[in-house]
């Protein structure tokens, strides 16, 4: 069956709609969406939230080299989770010496913690600069 959820401009999903009235859907423990969205990047990011529920989730990303350097090195992305084997990552890499993107998607079981995102790189930024975009559904 079609299930319709509507959520007032302040994030809030009303209890008529199934929701708990809590202020946030990642806290409420409901089906959630998280976007990212960062663009001309040309720093480290340290660990950030994406969910904090226990759950299976699909994360969804895309890290861009949007300006390339020749001389620039390598961005990687993280994603960081405890799952039911214990604390692991997932990560992506994207040469910042040439435009281009690595791009995918995982499903992964959060038992614990968190669930976060960081990018690190090596070598040198330079001129280069990248985009994150990076979308986590709870499946459950």
């Amino acid at each position: 069956s079609l299930v319709s959820l509507t959520a007032d401009v302040s994030g809030t999903l009303a209890v008529s709609h199934g929701g708990t009235g809590a202020t946030t859907l990642l806290g409420a423990g409901l089906a959630t969406v998280t976007n990212v969205s960062l663009t001309n990047q040309g720093a480290d990011i340290t660990a950030t939230n994406l969910a904090t529920v226990a759950g299976l989730y699909k994360v969804s990303y895309s890290l861009q080299d949007t300006t390339s350097d020749v001389t620039a090195g390598i961005a990687t992305l993280t994603i960081g989770y405890t799952d039911g084997a214990g604390a692991t990552t997932n990560t992506a890499t994207q040469a910042l010496t040439g435009v281009g993107r690595s791009q995918g998607s995982v499903y992964l079981q959060l038992a614990s913690g968190n669930l976060t995102y960081a990018t690190t790189h090596t070598g040198i930024f330079g001129a280069a600069k990248y985009a994150l975009y990076i979308t986590t559904e709870r499946v459950n």
